[in-house]
């Protein structure tokens, strides 16, 4: 199990002051509640993202959402912008929001869709925390 607690400084201006927590666990052990319940009272947004490891290329890495970003779901390149499953958070949550990345692109839209061939049989759980 991997956990990344990051905190960015002010030098990397692209997440000056914004804190988010990644845990990702490989298997269906799972995290434990008392785990997720502690980051649930500190972070006030949380989600899971389910993804197939064999179908990741290279290393997975966070960013934040930039102009233009598309995602390949059901077929068709998506907006991250216009996707519908967001549309309940305000838009500074969207602007703050990690986006899950690979080597070929963006793989997954937390609280949105996980990229074309990467949703089927999933066996690498992501959950991810944000303020």
């Amino acid at each position: 199990m991997n956990s990344i607690d990051i905190i960015y400084s002010p030098q990397e201006a692209h997440w000056v002051g914004w804190t988010i927590f990644v845990i990702m666990v490989i298997g269906v052990n799972g995290v434990g509640k008392t785990t997720t319940e502690a980051l649930s009272l500190r972070y006030k947004y949380q989600t899971r993202l389910w993804v197939n490891k064999s179908a990741t290329q290279g290393e997975l890495y966070l960013r934040r959402r930039m102009a233009g970003d598309r995602i390949l779901s059901c077929g068709m390149h998506k907006a991250v912008r216009r996707l519908d499953d967001l549309k309940h958070l305000t838009p500074e949550a969207r602007a703050r929001m990690p986006l899950l990345l690979d080597d070929h692109g963006i793989l997954a839209v937390p609280f949105g869709p996980v990229r074309d061939g990467a949703n089927k049989s999933p066996d690498l759980e992501i959950l991810v925390y944000f303020n």
